[in-house]
């Protein structure tokens, strides 16, 4: 799976196993190469000097820090692996700590702390110091997989999202007291992102976009249902319109090779403005990322890196839009382009959907069940037989 950062300078493509690093130049629109790193190149040492392979690693989240200091980055040896980016912003060999379970994000909560969730329901806070990671604190726990999480721009909540189509919202750092929680999903919740200071968004299993009221805990709109695949990503916008701006909604589904713009109006309603999508066959759009005024939107796919600018808030509904290829200087080199294509989800979104269990279904499960008691109590029987 690749994944985009992007900060006001520089610009990080993780794919699969490649960190690369750019520098932006005269505008936005437009990087230079700077450095790459391998990471199957990392020789790691455990507690008890217990040497841990990396060669079969691949990247699963990064985040960069807002000063562009420190690169986070997890992978699926359950390794936190941080750069730091001296002046020159040159890769070199990051600083570490073991994970107890494969991390689904990383977040920098500010230039020295960084947050991450696991498949195992947990979130964990850890502080960076100059070449040290601080042991992981548990800040809170849910029963199934924690899939995305935020923190409230007023920095007073913790709102986490998981498999079991919730969303949790916790005092922050205190996140073992609980305010309250959004229901409304029939399947899991993949992604969240706040829209102004009391409203948040979010997407996943079923397809739609929800608004949600946080001083009410309650769903306030939703969008039709916006593809056949589950959305893996949403986020919050300014739409352009001369010397005026709004907020808008922007969508990843699933499997897709368009990004997707709605608006909401005044009565809460949710409208389909325009529909971002790549012209080259078979593309994949994995992941996107935002400007720090939120007016320009990059991504990165199986075949390259694009953006688009919302620019109108007048747009009908059957509008279409292309991505336009980001510009680099020198172009992006077949390597990089070829791991790209390359690029395959660790997590794919089919993998969280859950078994109904009814019918033939309820019937295997009990069956396999049954299997499972069966040997555990034949394993009882033969360590009682041996001592």
């Amino acid at each position: 799976m690749a994944s985009i950062n992007l900060s006001e300078n520089l610009l990080v493509i993780c794919s699969s196993q490649h960190i690369n690093l750019f520098e932006r130049q005269d505008s936005l629109l437009n990087y230079s190469f700077l450095s790459s790193f391998d990471i199957t190149t990392i020789e790691v040492t455990l507690k008890g000097n217990k040497k841990k392979k990396t060669d079969q690693d691949k990247i699963l989240c990064s985040s960069l820090s807002n000063n562009s200091k420190y690169l986070a980055v997890g992978t699926t040896s359950k390794l936190l692996l941080i750069f730091n980016l001296n002046e020159n912003k040159e890769l070199s060999q990051p600083f570490y700590c073991e994970l107890i379970k494969a991390p689904t994000k990383i977040c920098f909560l500010n230039n020295e702390s960084v947050l991450v969730s696991n498949r195992f329901g947990s979130l964990f806070k850890f502080e960076i110091s100059e070449s040290k990671i601080s042991e992981g604190v548990e800040l809170l726990g849910h029963f199934s997989m924690l899939l995305d999480f935020c923190i409230s721009p007023n920095g007073k909540f913790v709102l986490t999202a998981d498999r079991d189509e919730k969303i949790r919202i916790s005092r922050f750092p205190q996140a073992y007291v609980i305010e309250g929680f959004c229901f409304g999903h029939s399947s899991f919740v993949k992604s969240i992102a706040f829209y102004g200071d009391n409203k948040l968004i979010s997407g996943g299993g079923d397809s739609i976009i929800y608004v949600w009221d946080l001083n009410l805990f309650k769903c306030i709109s939703t969008s039709c249902k916006v593809s056949e695949t589950a959305i893996r990503k949403v986020g919050v916008v300014k739409i352009v319109e001369g010397e005026t701006s709004k907020e808008g909604i922007i969508c990843l589904p699933d499997q897709s090779s368009s990004i997707l713009l709605f608006s909401l109006n005044d009565q809460l309603q949710m409208t389909k403005l325009c529909s971002f999508n790549c012209s080259i066959q078979n593309e994949y759009i994995f992941d996107f990322a935002m400007d720090m005024a939120r007016k320009t939107v990059l991504c990165v796919g199986k075949q390259g890196i694009y953006y688009f600018q919302p620019t109108t808030i007048n747009l009908p509904s059957t509008a279409i839009s292309e991505l336009k290829f980001l510009q680099f200087s020198p172009p992006l080199n077949n390597f990089i382009l070829n791991e790209l294509n390359l690029c395959e989800d660790q997590l794919p979104l089919n993998s969280l959907y859950k078994i109904p269990l009814n019918g033939k279904n309820l019937e295997d499960y009990k069956n396999r069940k049954e299997e499972k008691l069966g040997e555990k109590k034949k394993k009882m029987l033969g360590e009682e037989e041996e001592n």
